[in-house]
């Protein structure tokens, strides 16, 4: 009766360590692209955004008063950024609320990496 159980151990042991590499195999580690080599469209993904941008869009204004406050003198700095902050975070909310409408269909045309990321974490913080 051991010997059974050891072999029935084994043989699971060995079932669950081929079948981890399967998963391992198909796991997809890159956003798939379309033929021309842009990313596809996502409307959960686009939808998601929004929603996040409406609830992270105050974050624009400590975000550009910490980034115009590094870049600039302080006391001008923290003007700039209250009034870019405050800028940043109607455009900010106005985008999300379109995102949640369209399903993301703004993708390409309103976010665009450098000057307008699609999460306010991914923007820059201190200037360079």
């Amino acid at each position: 009766m051991k010997k059974f159980g050891l072999i029935l151990f084994v043989f699971l042991l060995t079932i669950i360590a081929y079948s981890e590499q399967r998963v391992k195999e198909t796991i997809v580690t890159e956003v798939p692209k379309n033929e021309l080599g842009a990313e596809r469209f996502n409307p959960a993904m686009g939808f998601c955004r929004g929603i996040v941008n409406v609830l992270t869009c105050w974050l624009e204004l400590p975000r550009e008063t910490v980034y115009q406050t590094t870049k600039l003198p302080p006391v001008i700095g923290t003007l700039a950024g209250l009034g870019m902050g405050t800028v940043m975070t109607v455009y900010r909310c106005g985008i999300g609320v379109l995102d949640m409408a369209t399903f993301g269909l703004t993708d390409s045309f309103f976010y665009e990496y450098p000057v307008f990321p699609n999460y306010v974490w991914e923007a820059d913080w201190i200037a360079k």
